[in-house]
């Protein structure tokens, strides 16, 4: 809201204040969190702080933080969108 201005003016700095207060809980905050670092919006550009950020993001399972870093993660979407884990997929099929 406040990082693209939906419904209130652009303030980066609000939208960090919340983006933080969020990542405790959130890996959608972490990712953008990670991005306002990694392009230096509203903060000195970082390219470490965004990696931790994007980290952290892909530790909670979101594909596009671990996108970022090169990484991939257990965790995969079905046809519909459903989150699967291909390793439990696979073990549960081998023990059949």
């Amino acid at each position: 809201m406040y990082q693209s201005g939906l419904g209130v003016d652009s303030d980066l700095n609000q939208a960090k204040t919340w983006y933080e207060k969020a990542s405790e809980r959130n890996e959608i905050a972490q990712f953008k969190l990670g991005e306002m670092y990694e392009l230096g919006s509203g903060v000195n550009q970082d390219s470490g702080i965004a990696n931790s950020w994007y980290q952290k993001a892909c530790d909670n399972h979101l594909k596009e933080a671990c996108d970022k870093l090169g990484t991939s993660t257990d965790v995969d979407e079905d046809d519909e969108g459903n989150e699967t884990n291909p390793t439990e997929e696979t073990e549960s099929k081998s023990s059949e």
